[in-house]
C-alpha cells in the first residue's frame, strides 16, 4: 500500500502538438502516478499542463490500472483494488484521470471523488470499456470542464461546471487555482482527507 499525496507535478505547458516539435519539448509525455495492488491513496496533488496520454495511453497524470492478474508474483500487474483518488486538481493536462487502462482485468472497489479537472485538452477521464461498466468503483463529486474539442470521456456521474480557475502565485510558482467564486469552493462532499493540499486542516464544509 503506497500513500501519495501533497505534491506538484508542474511543468511548462505545451502549445505545439505537430509531432515533430512536441516530442522535442521537454514537457513530452510528462505524467504523473499509476497504480497496480491493492489499497494505494493519492489525494491532495497538483498536476498541471501534463501532456501524457497523447502516445502512450497509460501515461494519464492519474492512471488506476487494470491487471493480467489478481495475485501478483512480482512480475505482472496486478489489478487496482480499493484505491482512492479524491482532492486532486487537474489544470490545463492533456488527460485527467485513467481507469483500467492496458490490460483486462479492470479496477474493483475503487473511490474517485473531489477531484477538479479543468481545461482537459483531450480527455477528462479515459475509461477502457470494461471500467465504464464496472460497478464496483464508486465516482463521487468530481468536478469536471473540459476545452476546445476535448471530451469527458465518461457516462459516470460528473459535475459540468467552470471551476474558475485563476493563476496563484505559490512558492516561485504559478498555480491554477480556484477563485473565491469557483464552485469547488466549499464543494466537496464526505470525509475522505483532514486536511487540504497546503496541509491546513480542512475544518466546516470541505
Amino acid at each position: 500500500t503506497s500513500v501519495v499525496y501533497g505534491n506538484f507535478f508542474i511543468v511548462d505547458p505545451v502549445t505545439d502538438f505537430s509531432p515533430e516539435t512536441y516530442t522535442a519539448h521537454a514537457n513530452y509525455e510528462s505524467s504523473g502516478v499509476v497504480t497496480y495492488g491493492t489499497g494505494h491513496k493519492i489525494f491532495n496533488n497538483h498536476f498541471q499542463n501534463l501532456t501524457g496520454g497523447r502516445t502512450s495511453k497509460h501515461r494519464v497524470p492519474v492512471g488506476i490500472g487494470a491487471g493480467d492478474t489478481d495475485a501478483t508474483t512480482g512480475n505482472d500487474h496486478q489489478r487496482s483494488r480499493g484505491v482512492v483518488v479524491c482532492h486532486n486538481t487537474f489544470a490545463n493536462c492533456q488527460y485527467g484521470i485513467g481507469v483500467g487502462l492496458n490490460y483486462k482485468l479492470p479496477p474493483q472497489d475503487c473511490i474517485v471523488a473531489n477531484n477538479l479537472l479543468s481545461g482537459t485538452g483531450v480527455m477528462a477521464f479515459r475509461m477502457s470499456p470494461n471500467a465504464e461498466t464496472d460497478k464496483t468503483c464508486q465516482y463521487q463529486n468530481n468536478l469536471a470542464w473540459i476545452t476546445g474539442s476535448a471530451v469527458y470521456g465518461t457516462e459516470k456521474p460528473l459535475i459540468k461546471s467552470d471551476p474558475l480557475l485563476q493563476p496563484t502565485s505559490f512558492k516561485g510558482h504559478t498555480l491554477d487555482l480556484p477563485g473565491p467564486n469557483s464552485p469547488a469552493v466549499n464543494g466537496s462532499t464526505g470525509s475522505h482527507v483532514a486536511d487540504d493540499v497546503f496541509g491546513s486542516a480542512r475544518s466546516g464544509t470541505p
